[in-house]
């Protein structure tokens, strides 16, 4: 299977969260729930740890101690629920609008109601100014 960088970062991005409790995880146990071979999470592992400079949007303090069959992540990030400001949300809502236009018909009811939730977020929020 060819593997693209985008494809890669997906998985790390699911996987992350998963791992961020501080206890171990087998490395077969992540390849099952990520659908790919344990060969490949290791290797995204490996990238992850062997990348040059910070990556945009890095945190510090993610902690990945990986041995020969497991991996285990100490974090705090991971911990809390994220937290947008208003024009993040609406930056988020004009992505997916965007999306839309590119995506098949079949695609825009979930897209559809992704916004429309966002709306109503946005409506509920206090006084934040968005420009």
């Amino acid at each position: 299977m060819t593997d693209t960088a985008a494809t890669q970062l997906r998985r790390i991005l699911h996987m992350i969260p998963g791992i961020a409790d501080g206890e171990e995880h087998s490395f077969q146990e992540l390849a099952e729930q990520l659908q790919v071979d344990a060969d490949t999470v290791v290797g995204d592992l490996h990238s992850l740890a062997t990348r040059f400079g910070e990556p945009g949007g890095f945190v510090e303090g993610v902690q990945v101690f990986v041995e020969h069959d497991r991996v285990s992540l100490l974090s705090n990030h991971f911990l809390r629920p994220i937290r947008l400001t208003a024009p993040e949300l609406c930056a988020v809502e004009l992505g997916l609008s965007m999306l839309r236009t590119e995506r098949p018909p079949e695609e825009h009811r979930a897209l559809d109601g992704a916004r429309a939730r966002l709306r109503d977020t946005l409506a509920k929020l206090p006084g934040e100014e968005v420009a």
